[in-house]
């Protein structure tokens, strides 16, 4: 049924029941114990109150030891998002804004922990988003080959389910120096990504340099 979950099927829970129809006549009688689904709609709110659109929505299990996505929505052009046949339990309600608007600018926002009941319609949900700027950072990077001009620095957060990830090219000096704007403060492990001159197919290679911290700031890098 739609809007509901079987919960089991003469008092066992079960989604199979096996019955003799071969004689004419009734076939069976079964009792069914059905449970309502929860409900989630809402809009995705800027700082000034505006819709904002195609912002991903993801609603997450908190269970201890379970971060998976469970459900997702994409706010349409009134902000508009509603996420369906939702089990009882304790959810994450997680905005994902995706790419930014333009050069180090991108939407921000934060997770907001919601517990459903069965059958429970929450019709006024907010995510709210604000834009944040990045920073310019300058560093080194040691043990470049000599000739070295330019590299790829692939920053991504550390255990993150959401694969939040952004790359930069940057231009390095004869000592690898670098410097690199548009960095969106937190927590990343950074690697190193080279392209093979001396392949025929230029294939990338890719070196792990380590955790690092972008804070406001905080100075230079060496990597």
């Amino acid at each position: 049924c739609p809007g509901y979950r079987l919960i089991s099927i003469n008092g066992r829970r079960s989604a199979l029941a096996t019955y003799d129809c071969s004689q004419p006549g009734p076939c069976a009688q079964a009792d069914l114990t059905l449970e309502p689904l929860a409900v989630i709609e809402g809009h995705v709110l800027d700082s000034n109150g505006m819709p904002v659109e195609n912002i991903g929505v993801e609603l997450r299990q908190s269970a201890a030891g379970s971060r998976s996505r469970f459900r997702r929505a994409v706010s349409d052009d009134r902000g508009y998002f509603r996420l369906f046949h939702l089990p009882p339990g304790d959810y994450d309600l997680v905005p994902q804004p995706g790419s930014g608007l333009a050069e180090g600018i991108e939407w921000k926002g934060d997770p907001q922990h919601l517990s459903l009941g069965p059958g429970d319609v929450i019709s006024g949900a907010q995510v709210q988003l604000r834009l944040t700027q990045g920073v310019e950072i300058s560093g080194r990077i040691e043990g470049l080959a000599p000739g070295t001009r330019q590299v790829t620095l692939l920053f991504q957060r550390p255990n993150s389910n959401s694969g939040r990830t952004f790359s930069k090219q940057v231009e390095v000096d004869e000592e690898g120096r670098f410097k690199l704007s548009g960095a969106q403060l937190g927590r990343y492990e950074v690697d190193l990504l080279l392209r093979n001159t001396q392949t025929p197919s230029g294939e990338m290679t890719r070196t792990y340099l380590g955790p690092v911290e972008i804070i406001p700031a905080g100075g230079g890098l060496t990597l």
